[in-house]
């Protein structure tokens, strides 16, 4: 969740986050904790780690060729696909509910990833064989996963306009929606490639200013994405997006995304270890360690996280041996 602050408030806000950052005892005990499997059963008895690839119950209906090859049609000449209804309803809420009772004992919602349910959503036969359209046969899913929780309150809102991944093709971002996502709770909004001007999404991250007429274009080719639970987004590296602000006396909006990469790119660093979309899911250590890495590179988009990177720092380093070992590149 982002917070809508000014420059002195969050100023002061960091100084009183680092005084509530977790002690040296606690960062040991919820250290013990996340290492230990049983620990995240007893926490979600519903939920599984056992590594098992739940296979084509997570969908409702299959999508048919002519509806995938327009999914495929909207990302090349857009950059986007929006797929209204692809998880089931009983996909979907063990998935919101881990995320509220992980939240609930004092984690980050990202550590869900812990469980196979959150891995397997996104091996729905019908979005497997989307992407692997867009990025060919083989690809791969890399470390950057996360959990977002924008609460039901007015200033709240999900991540500011960036891009992900720009100047690095043959990516994937796909997003699930886990609750309604409407535009009182803080949707997603988008500006299609096709509708962004020339140069805007290339100098995106260093512009501090843009002429009238591309601010016009922006706001005009803005595409709010209001979607029913059970929805899925995806895009690629040149789509600007972000999480609008959420009104008063509404629910949280609630979702998950994971990234994607082509098998046949040259991948960078921080995306290792690769994970295999298809047969076994990624070991357990291999999750931590995608969830501490997670807290460490989104803690400067998400202010409050600072509470837990002592903790993320201890997780990856208990876990990186485990996790790199055999891991797909």
């Amino acid at each position: 969740m982002q917070t809508n602050f000014t420059p002195g408030h969050r100023e002061a806000l960091l100084h009183l986050l680092e005084e509530v950052r977790l002690t040296e005892g606690e960062v040991s005990e919820r250290l013990r904790q996340a290492l230990d499997p049983l620990y995240w059963r007893e926490l979600n008895p519903s939920l599984s780690i056992d590594g098992e690839n739940s296979g084509p119950d997570v969908e409702t209906t299959s999508i048919g060729s002519s509806e995938r090859a327009k999914l495929e049609e909207d990302f090349a000449g857009k950059g986007y696909f929006q797929i209204d209804s692809l998880l089931s309803h009983a996909t979907v809420e063990p998935l919101k509910a881990g995320i509220e009772s992980v939240r609930a004992a004092g984690w980050p919602g990202v550590f869900s990833f812990v469980y196979d349910q959150f891995w397997t959503a996104s091996r729905a036969p019908s979005l497997v064989n989307l992407l692997s359209r867009i990025l060919g046969p083989g690809y791969k899913q890399s470390c950057h996963l996360w959990s977002h929780y924008v609460h039901p309150q007015q200033g709240a809102a999900g991540w500011p306009p960036h891009l992900d991944n720009y100047g690095r093709p043959d990516r994937v971002t796909v997003w699930f929606a886990l609750s309604d996502a409407t535009l009182d709770n803080g949707c997603l909004y988008l500006i299609p490639k096709d509708l962004t001007p020339p140069g805007i999404a290339e100098k995106f991250v260093k512009l501090d200013t843009v002429p009238l007429s591309d601010l016009r274009a922006l706001l005009q080719g803005g595409r709010a994405l209001p979607v029913r639970a059970g929805a899925v987004l995806g895009w690629g590296p040149e789509v600007i997006h972000w999480g609008a602000y959420a009104a008063e006396q509404t629910q949280p909006r609630i979702s998950i995304s994971q990234e994607f990469v082509a098998k046949s790119l040259t991948r960078r660093e921080d995306e290792i270890p690769l994970f295999d979309t298809s047969g076994t899911l990624p070991r357990f250590e291999q999750r931590l360690y995608a969830v501490g890495k997670g807290i460490l590179a989104y803690q400067r988009v998400e202010t409050l996280l600072i509470r837990y990177l002592d903790l993320a720092e201890g997780l990856v380093a208990a876990t990186t041996s485990g996790a790199t070992r055999d891991s797909a590149r």
